[in-house]
């Protein structure tokens, strides 16, 4: 009887509570500073000034600001990855092709 029963209640909870689906977010990216996060932070509230106003000037605004920070976001993740590639030059942890003999 208990196995009906836990049967019974198993599918009426499936059926009624609904699947959240969790993404797992990767790490931070580490080329954000404080600087652009602060830029990012003065484009979204440029973002909810112009949404609530309709204003065309507040939506010209917004859109200088939003295309300065892409390109700063672009500059920075680029200087990065160009450290990140200088710093590690010639550091190769590949196996030599000889251990493969």
């Amino acid at each position: 009887m208990w196995a009906a029963w836990k049967k019974l209640l198993l599918e009426c909870v499936n059926k009624h509570t609904p699947v959240h689906v969790k993404r797992a977010s990767a790490s931070k990216s580490p080329w954000i500073t404080p600087y652009l996060k602060k830029r990012m932070h003065d484009r979204d509230m440029l973002t909810l000034k112009a949404s609530r106003s309709k204003d065309a000037n507040d939506w010209l605004r917004f859109k200088k600001c939003r295309n300065l920070v892409n390109s700063e976001i672009k500059k920075a993740k680029e200087l990065y990855y160009k450290r990140s590639l200088d710093e590690n030059e010639g550091n190769s942890d590949a196996p030599d092709l000889e251990d493969y003999k």
